[in-house]
């Protein structure tokens, strides 16, 4: 359900890849009970459509010896999916997509802006590259079969999937290291995995207040190797925002790279501190996430080619989650725009824009 960050250098292409398919992990999908004693289960409905928003702010310090640098910039992502298929034993096949992304990045060498919506050739040389590196995603489509608890069964690529972003992305300068990143069992797996790891799963049982439970997942990267992650969760009970009544689920996310792999690659990381932590909003009356909040800090020592430098980042994530028509525009967006379609007549005042919906944060 979140999108989480790791270590990275915001303008270099693998770093850009890695925060794009690490915000994949953002995704959610529709949840009920039926009553207060029953277990909390995920339900379906074929045709289905929602519109995941993600926002996040991060800042970066890297030092090196007597130097340091600083970072800062905004990534926003919209990620839509479509419950394709309901299966007998309650699971659901959805299909997904990544619509949209923006990304800025204010960093010592250059400050760069990109849309993906915006189809036009960048001027800058460093956003060319950005949008080189982002541009495929979008254009990206899969599938997971996600079951009545949550846990995901299965990842589909379309064909070659992995075979042809590795070749669009290995125009770029370094991209040829995305032939290992982007073959295509890791990708799927890596798909798999990072949909999964921080995504809501509930328990077998329905939990009370206090009640904590765990999920852990390992990802296969072949650059920085395994990463382990686990996240705990802590049930808190009904909360009312907004006039709805909304299920508030505490987490808290620790992570690490495999020491065996990291004697073994070119790129040595070791975590010194971190704090992950943040809330999910579950709406049990319309079945389904409303929105989730989750802060991050995260410092590491790193060392590469004999040469070592910390690293610290510090990242706000915020995601919330509305049904979306078949164009992908959503509830919210769709009572913000003017009534009508039709220009406002000569020497008439137009309707106006209303006012947007509230938006939970």
């Amino acid at each position: 359900m979140y999108r989480r960050t790791r270590f990275f250098t915001p303008w270099q292409p693998t770093a850009l890849l890695k925060a794009v398919v690490l915000l994949l992990s953002c995704a959610g999908l529709p949840l009920v009970a039926r009553a207060d004693d029953e277990p909390i289960r995920w339900r379906f409905s074929a045709g289905e459509q929602f519109m995941l928003q993600v926002d996040q702010q991060f800042e970066a310090a890297t030092i090196v010896g007597d130097n340091s640098s600083k970072s800062n910039g905004t990534m926003s992502m919209q990620l839509q999916f479509n419950v394709k298929e309901l299966l007998d034993n309650g699971a659901a096949r959805c299909e997904m997509g990544i619509t949209r992304m923006q990304l800025k990045l204010v960093a010592p060498i250059a400050t760069l802006e990109f849309d993906t919506a915006n189809k036009e050739e960048p001027e800058n040389p460093q956003a060319q590259l950005m949008a080189k590196v982002l541009r495929p995603f979008t254009e990206l489509k899969y599938t997971l079969t996600i079951d009545p608890r949550g846990n995901i069964l299965d990842v589909e690529l379309p064909k070659d999937a992995a075979k042809n972003l590795a070749s669009q992305l290995g125009s770029i300068p370094g991209g040829g290291q995305f032939n290992d990143l982007l073959n295509e069992e890791t990708f799927a797996q890596g798909f798999k995995q990072m949909s999964g790891n921080g995504w809501l799963i509930w328990p077998e049982t329905m939990p009370a207040v206090g009640d904590t439970w765990k999920q852990e997942g390992t990802i296969a990267n072949p650059i920085l190797g395994r990463q382990t992650e686990i996240s705990t969760f802590r049930y808190e009970g009904p909360v009312e925002i907004d006039g709805h009544q909304l299920e508030k689920v505490a987490v808290e996310i620790t992570m690490d790279y495999d020491p065996d792999d990291q004697a073994k690659l070119p790129i040595k990381v070791k975590i010194s501190e971190q704090e992950q932590k943040g809330y999910i909003y579950f709406d049990r009356q319309a079945g389904r996430i409303d929105h989730s909040e989750l802060t991050q800090h995260i410092d590491m020592d790193l060392e590469t080619m004999g040469q070592a430098f910390e690293q610290e980042i510090n990242v706000e994530t915020k995601s919330r989650f509305e049904p979306a028509d078949a164009t992908g525009e959503t509830q919210s967006e769709s009572e913000s725009k003017p009534a009508g379609d039709a220009p406002a007549a000569p020497g008439t005042e137009s309707s106006g824009d209303k006012e947007a919906a509230p938006e939970k944060n």
